[in-house]
């Protein structure tokens, strides 16, 4: 058996690239560097009058499935808006059954689960491809106005606004705000210059908005989401650090956002979110309720994929 394995080994490793081996690192040590901080201020979080609350506990589950919810409703009007009909608890269920594959490193596996799920419906590939195109868009415009929605609530919101470079970004976002069919009207060009047939749709300003006010009505509860988990571990966690820690989780996000571009793999959310929440707590138990944010999202996913089985 070992010597079949081998090759096996081998192959994989010489298909390894070398993104893909920086990501598998890059996640190696954040993951390692947070776990080790719980381990060095294990005996101080120990002291920490820890308080289980149930009832902040099921309510972080359910702001999460909430927005699990609004993500899905987004995203059956897109492919609502490519002259696709499919049926809106099709296209809730499709949401909750590909939305697991978004924890696997790279957004690939989370679009072909799409490809996969609306092909048997019979959707045309380019068709799903462009609403996964309008999606990130939306969802990263949702991110933005959640973001701005809550910067009031601490001076390292309003900091981080002030960087320079985040015009650029932000330009080519207003531009497809203000012209969503500039961007289709690019993708049609691209299929009618391979041989495929256009596609129909009929994507307006008002709708890339809706999209994006209830992407950002999704990433609100996930944060109530985080703010409802920190409150149910971690008594000093009051009312007061609602806002602060919802901004701390759209932030983070959106920083996370970046590993779509460069592929630096999981953890940033992470990290990023533990910084931000250790501006109003201790940073042991930001990383904590940090690390636990992510094990209850992966819960929470599951119990979508439980929920899309039902439909």
């Amino acid at each position: 058996m070992n010597l079949n394995l081998r090759p096996r080994l081998a192959a994989q490793l010489r298909n390894l690239s070398w993104r893909k081996v920086v990501a598998g690192l890059f996640t190696l040590a954040v993951f390692g560097y947070l776990f080790w901080t719980l381990a060095a201020n294990w005996q101080d979080l120990r002291q920490y009058e820890w308080q289980v609350k149930p009832v902040s506990l099921i309510a972080s589950l359910i702001a999460y499935l909430v927005s699990l919810w609004l993500g899905a409703t987004a995203w059956h009007r897109i492919v609502w808006s490519m002259d696709q009909r499919v049926p809106y608890r099709t296209g809730v269920k499709f949401f909750l059954q590909s939305n697991l594959a978004k924890r696997i490193p790279g957004l690939i596996w989370y679009a072909l689960g799409r490809l996969y799920l609306y092909e048997r419906e019979g959707v045309a590939k380019a068709a799903v491809s462009v609403a996964l195109t309008f999606e990130l868009i939306a969802l990263i415009i949702g991110g933005i106005l959640a973001y701005l929605a809550t910067a009031w609530s601490g001076p390292q919101s309003i900091e981080a606004l002030q960087q320079w470079w985040l015009v650029f970004p932000l330009a080519i976002l207003v531009f497809i705000m203000v012209w969503p069919k500039s961007l289709f009207g690019a993708v049609n060009w691209a299929l009618v210059r391979r041989g495929h047939q256009a596609l129909r749709s009929g994507v307006r300003r008002t709708d890339l908005l809706l999209w994006s006010l209830i992407l950002a009505g999704g990433w609100l509860t996930g944060g109530l989401f985080i703010f409802a988990l920190a409150a149910g571990v971690y008594p000093d966690v009051s009312w007061s650090l609602a806002v602060p820690v919802i901004n701390a989780w759209v932030g983070s996000g959106l920083v996370a956002m970046m590993a779509l571009i460069v592929p630096v793999g999981l953890g940033l959310k992470e990290v990023t979110l533990a910084y931000l929440l250790s501006a109003f707590m201790p940073w042991p138990v930001a990383v904590l309720i940090s690390l636990l944010g992510r094990i209850c999202s992966i819960i929470g996913d599951c119990v979508g994929l439980l929920i899309a089985s039902r439909l």
